[in-house]
């Protein structure tokens, strides 16, 4: 080594990237009152777990063959998750007469949700542990459910929420949770609710309706699965460890109640 020279220092490992990426994520969530702050930093963190997918070699990603690289897929899909929330908080707060750039935040959430249930389902589905998989599982139905939230075409709404019912059951069959079974039973008292809008359509008109008795049964179904559901996680539930055991035990109450009215 030459005089004055600076001895060279070691490349940081993918470990040490992955908690970088891990703490900007933590940073964004920290500044979820100021969406627009906390945009650039989920911004950040998706550039950093893109960047350690891509110095991965091909042979740990696809498929998923290492903890570094699982860690990173489920991040990353994680973080595109968390900043398509914060683009909608930040599109919230926008005034009324803003309403082009509403609508623009709204395509920009849709497509990182997109990104995000593609990664998602990736860990999912490919992950070294069921924990990690469960997670991951769960985290797909999130982004699946808050995807069918900004569409208006019903096709694609039923598309996502049949993916995102999925995806819970999958978790659930790795790890049962009573929050989980709420989430699923969530999203099957939404889809039932699509399938009545659904009923209203024209049949053969744009998206070719189904006829409207096929719509209401198939709600039916997703109403009686839901129930399920909530009952599984009224089960699993306790108040003493802090549970929402009245919100729990409220939600099967509601949801026959919505079943007995549409019927």
């Amino acid at each position: 080594m030459g005089r004055g020279q600076k001895p060279s220092q070691a490349a940081p490992t993918t470990a040490h990237r992955l908690k970088g990426a891990e703490a900007l994520q933590q940073r964004a969530q920290r500044r979820s009152s100021d969406p627009t702050a906390a945009n650039l930093v989920w911004e950040e963190a998706a550039e950093v777990f893109q960047s350690i997918i891509s110095s991965l070699p091909s042979s740990e990603v696809d498929p998923i063959r290492s903890e570094d690289a699982a860690r990173a897929v489920f991040g990353l899909g994680e973080t595109l998750q968390g900043w398509a929330q914060s683009v909608m908080a930040a599109a919230a707060a926008l005034p009324d007469e803003q309403h082009h750039e509403e609508e623009q935040a709204k395509v920009l959430a849709f497509n990182l949700l997109k990104q995000a249930i593609r990664f998602l389902n990736t860990a999912a589905s490919q992950g070294p542990d069921d924990s990690l998989k469960s997670d991951a599982g769960v985290a797909a139905g999130n982004a699946g459910c808050a995807a069918a939230e900004l569409v208006g075409e019903q096709q694609l709404k039923h598309a996502l929420l049949q993916q995102a019912c999925a995806s819970y059951g999958e978790a659930l069959r790795l790890d049962e949770d009573a929050m989980t079974h709420s989430n699923l039973a969530d999203a099957m008292v939404t889809w039932a609710e699509h399938w009545h809008d659904t009923a209203t359509e024209p049949e053969g008109g744009p998206g070719g309706a189904p006829a409207p008795q096929m719509c209401h049964a198939e709600a039916g179904k997703l109403y009686r699965g839901a129930l399920d559901h909530y009952e599984a996680s009224c089960a699993l539930s306790s108040s003493e460890q802090g549970d929402d055991l009245p919100g729990a035990q409220g939600a099967p109450l509601c949801c026959l109640a919505l079943c007995k009215n549409r019927s």
